[in-house]
């Protein structure tokens, strides 16, 4: 039954006012599964919600994505979810559209978010999400974006590096490393 997998059991006689905006997302991810498609079209369904409800969202669409063995094309413009909920990014450039980069995220499900902290999530995983997203950023940005972000990290690392021990100056070096495509 699809009100149960959307998670909307008991609602299925509210109208959509009278429920949040996370109910009516899942109520607009009701009406596209309706069909049993084999593959899901999701034009920036989560980017009104709040934080927590976008979040718990993107768990239960690739839940319904698992379950019902689909495959799942989205748009959005938010790197980290792109990166959470995807096996490959594609990423577009401004008008005219074109395609600019095609990154694959060879991670393993389930995955952690970017911006999750918990103590068991090793450095090492961190690192790798965190390089996959910079991939994607230098492939949205501009050469002379990219040239300004590469001068700026360098300024930061000339200004902080003698104040900081031998440790923290290997990790500064590593952070502020300039950016290729």
């Amino acid at each position: 039954d699809i009100i149960n997998l959307v998670g909307l059991k008991g609602f299925e006689n509210s109208y959509p006012h009278q429920i949040s905006g996370g109910m009516q997302q899942r109520a607009s991810l009701a009406r596209s599964l309706v069909g049993h498609p084999k593959v899901l079209l999701l034009d920036e369904p989560l980017g009104a919600l709040d934080a927590f409800t976008r979040m718990n969202l993107q768990d239960e669409i690739l839940r319904i994505k698992n379950e019902n063995n689909m495959t799942m094309l989205m748009v959005t413009h938010d790197v980290d979810e792109a990166i959470y909920m995807s096996d490959k990014v594609v990423v577009m450039s401004a008008r005219p559209s074109r395609v600019e980069a095609v990154i694959d995220i060879n991670l393993p499900r389930p995955r952690v978010r970017v911006q999750d902290s918990c103590w068991c999530f090793s450095l090492v995983r961190r690192r790798e999400m965190v390089k996959i997203k910079e991939a994607i950023v230098v492939e949205m940005m501009t050469d002379e974006e990219l040239a300004w972000f590469n001068e700026y990290h360098q300024t930061v690392y000339e200004r902080l590096n003698p104040y900081l021990n031998a440790e923290e100056q290997a990790w500064l070096k590593e952070a502020t490393a300039p950016l290729k495509r």
